[in-house]
Order: C-alpha cells, then structure tokens, then sequence
C-alpha cells in the first residue's frame, strides 16, 4: 500500500459522513439480517405471558413472567438503538457539512442568536411530543393484568410532569441565553445552571435509550445532540465575540 493510498484512507476516516454512513449501513445490514427490521418481541411467548399476567395480581406480573424475556429483544434493542444515533449524528453532518471532527467545535449556527432562541422556545414542543410517544410506545411492550391501571393514567401523567418541567425549562433557558448573549456577566456566576441542564439532558438521554426504540428516537435523538452540543457552546460562549 503505497503513501497516496494511505494518506487517502487516513482523509476519509476523518469524516464524520463517511464513518457514520459506513457504520449505519454495517448495523443496517445486521438488523435487516438478523430480525428483517421486525423488531423481537419484549417476551419470547406474549401470549402466554399475558395469559400468565391475568392469573396473579398487577404487582407481581412482572416477577411471574420474568422466565419469558426475550434474550433477542435487548440485542437488537442496543442495536437499533446505536443505528438510530448514527442516522442522527449522519443527518446533522451532512446538513452542517462537517468534513471533519474537528468542525464539531467550530459551528457557527450554534452562535447565532436567531437559531439559539428559536431552537429554545420551539424544539421542546417538538421534543415533547416525540418523548411522550416514545414513553407510551415502551410501556407498551409490557403484558398487564386487566385489572392494571389504564394507559391514561401514565399518559396523563407524563404530560402533565413536561408541562411543569416547561414552564421551568422556558425560565431558565430564555434567562440563561439572555444573559449568556446579551450580557458581560461573567460565566462563573450562571454557568453552573448551564451544568445543570446539560446533567438534566443527558440523563434524559441515557434513560431513553433503555427504552424500547422506535422511530421517534430519531427526534429525541437529533434532538438530545444539539441541546447537548448548544449547552457546550454556550458554557464557552466567548463575549467578546459579536453574534446576530
């Protein structure tokens, strides 16, 4: 293998395009292969399992059917999982044109206030209705006794618990980025809130990956990055630096 040869492989593994593209056609490959994009059902025998669910009491479904998880559905639950965030990570570095890891660091539409504020106020509605649809969709996966609780009660729930974590959410992110862009307040008296939120997102992120996937993860996903990627960007944030 001569040095053009080398020098070529060594620029093509430096962009985020090619290594996410090749490792979502390598796990789509793995996926089509191994489950033909049906995804393994939660229990080995559902049927059974409900049937199992209908003879004991609604707490202790879970213990009687323990011995009928299905050791596929955590395989390929992973696997979607990390396919639907290299899908994620691909569509975001085509759209940026990242060329290179490097430019992560260097995007300029994450400086810009127009995109700050309005990815602000508006993605958490977005966010939020892809979470609640994910959240229902994992519970979904569960057998219960008929006796159990309806769905509406943890629908009910959840929307109720995002309209209260949304009207904090709104009051300390169009506060922070007031002050974080229009401001000559030093980072150290607010960047701890920063610190907060991005600790906030991120075991957001961790717990919806344990879910059962589903194609809204590619909103939670893509979501999740930038909010992430933003908080970076503002706990960084430069003031000397003129932004529009």
């Amino acid at each position: 293998m001569n040095i053009i040869t080398l020098d070529f492989i060594k620029n093509i593994l430096k962009k985020p395009t090619f290594i996410f593209s090749l490792i979502t056609i390598l796990l789509s490959l793995i996926i089509l292969f191994g489950c033909h994009f049906q995804y393994p059902d939660f229990y080995s025998n559902r049927e059974l399992a409900d049937q199992i669910a209908q003879t004991v009491s609604p707490q202790d479904v879970e213990q009687a059917v323990k011995h009928l998880l299905n050791p596929r559905y955590n395989i390929f639950n992973i696997i979607f999982q990390i396919w639907g965030w290299c899908v994620t990570l691909l569509i975001f570095s085509a759209t940026f044109r990242i060329d290179k890891f490097s430019k992560f660091r260097q995007l300029p539409i994450l400086n810009k206030k127009l995109f700050i504020y309005l990815w602000i106020n508006l993605s958490y509605l977005i966010w939020g209705f892809a979470y609640i649809s994910g959240y229902m969709i994992n519970l979904e996966k569960y057998v219960y006794n008929g006796a159990a609780d309806t769905f509406a009660i943890p629908l009910f729930g959840i929307i109720s618990a995002l309209i209260f974590i949304g009207v904090i959410y709104y009051l300390i992110t169009n506060l922070l980025a007031f002050i974080t862009y229009n401001t000559k307040i030093k980072r150290i008296f607010y960047n701890f809130l920063w610190f907060f939120l991005f600790i906030f997102w991120l075991i957001l992120t961790i717990d919806t990956f344990t879910w059962q996937f589903s194609y809204y993860h590619l909103i939670l996903d893509l979501y999740y990055f930038i909010t992430l990627i933003l908080i970076i960007y503002a706990m960084g944030f430069n003031k000397n630096l003129e932004i529009k």
